[in-house]
């Protein structure tokens, strides 16, 4: 019996026979995740690697000493695109600092930086993105359209994303000055080419469209109502319905039956025309509030995760996990979870991953902090991976993944 196989036995056995959720699969994914190469120090050079859960074998996929020239700083993120064929990688910005006195030249890492009074900037590097293709190992330059580059338009806080069928990216920029539009583009990876979507005004959030077709556009209208609209990839627009409210988050399910919506008031199940199917029964809070959806590959069931942050600061988190039976309209309660970001105790901020294939459990990631104490992109960074089974109540997922330290970042694929 190989050891392979004796992993997977005992995990099975482990999660039927009651101590963990049953994970009803024959394969759990894998997970790409970022180690610092040198320890904790903030300008440690970055690897990516990744992990067979199914194994528990972890291979190199980038070398930090295999980037190319062009790749001046070091790797930030990486995100696998469905079915694991491609990584989105970003590159983190950088400062290069030279000391007056010695001539003695250092690079600096991330979005913020300090240096001495004897020392200057004499380059900085902005962030780049970059597309690698298993199999070929090589890391391509992602060129945004020339319709969103210029020094007016910034890069937008909204993350680029995969398509479902996992070949294309959705990107975003946005114009710092009047009359503030909103650039949406495509990168096609297997042609590596970028072209322009759209350019829209008001625009709240983008997701792709259930079929991997189009986009599904969320622009701010009169009175803090939304109007939604769908996005072919060749461009053409068309208006599918208003809603009262400014959305806060929307998803549309894989069959392109329902929609998912989010805001202020709560969740909902809606028509492709917007007709409300359903209110779910899932809490919510008017500040602070954020939700996130994720739909299995049928459509049949929808996991939401809530997140409230409160206190004063914002030290306090409260996390739901929720899965929703659409045929039945009926939302339950997995999991419920409880933080605190302060002193030096340990904190868990979750995410949702994704489906397994057996459609009923939930893939679960959080990021561990060390309350206060922790700082960032230290030795202390760390990532745990959990398999929710939604048809169980036990509030209780089976870990499959642990970075352990020095972890910059995690992605489950499969």
């Amino acid at each position: 019996m190989t050891s392979a196989y004796r992993l997977i036995v005992a995990l099975s056995a482990m999660l039927i026979l009651g101590n963990g959720p049953a994970v009803c699969s024959e394969s759990l994914g894998k997970v790409v995740f970022l180690r610092a190469a040198a320890g904790s120090a903030s300008d440690s050079p970055v690897d990516v690697l990744e992990k067979n859960l199914d194994t528990g074998d972890t291979k190199m996929l980038i070398s930090h000493e295999s980037l190319p020239g062009s790749f001046k700083t070091r790797i930030a993120s990486a995100s696998p695109s469905s079915g694991g064929q491609y990584l989105y990688i970003t590159s983190s910005p950088g400062w290069v600092i030279k000391d007056r006195a010695t001539g003695k030249a250092r690079m600096i890492f991330g979005e913020t930086f300090s240096y001495g009074g004897e020392e200057e900037v004499v380059e900085t590097i902005d962030k780049a993105d970059w597309c690698w293709e298993r199999g070929k190992a090589v890391l391509s330059g992602i060129a945004v359209p020339s319709d969103c580059t210029g020094s007016a338009w910034l890069v937008s806080d909204s993350p680029t994303v995969w398509s479902p069928k996992g070949n294309r990216l959705l990107g975003r920029r946005d114009l710092d000055e009047s009359p503030y539009t909103n650039c949406l583009y495509i990168y096609d990876a297997n042609s590596r080419t970028a072209k322009t979507l759209s350019l829209i005004r008001r625009l709240n959030t983008a997701v792709w469209s259930g079929n991997d077709n189009g986009v599904i556009e969320v622009r701010r209208a009169k009175n803090e109502s939304s109007q939604v609209s769908y996005t072919g990839l060749d461009g053409k627009s068309r208006l599918r319905f208003g809603w009262p409210r400014r959305v806060h988050s929307i998803a549309q399910s894989p069959n392109g039956l329902v929609f998912a919506l989010c805001d202020a008031t709560g969740c909902y199940i809606l028509g492709t025309d917007g007709h409300v199917i359903s209110k779910l029964k899932t809490q919510t809070q008017k500040e602070s509030f954020d939700v996130s959806f994720h739909f299995n590959r049928s459509g049949n069931r929808l996991a939401i995760l809530t997140s409230y942050w409160y206190g004063e600061p914002h030290v306090g988190l409260d996390q739901q996990l929720w899965v929703v039976d659409i045929e039945s309209r009926q939302a339950s309660r997995v999991a419920r979870w409880g933080e605190f970001f302060q002193g030096s105790g340990l904190a868990i901020e979750r995410w949702i991953e994704g489906w397994l294939p057996d459609q009923k459990t939930v893939v679960i990631a959080g990021a561990i902090s060390y309350g206060a104490e922790k700082p960032a992109d230290s030795e202390n960074d760390w990532i745990k991976i959990w398999a929710y089974n939604t048809q169980l109540r036990t509030g209780k997922g089976t870990e499959v993944f642990d970075s352990g330290k020095r972890c910059l970042g995690a992605a489950w694929w499969y």
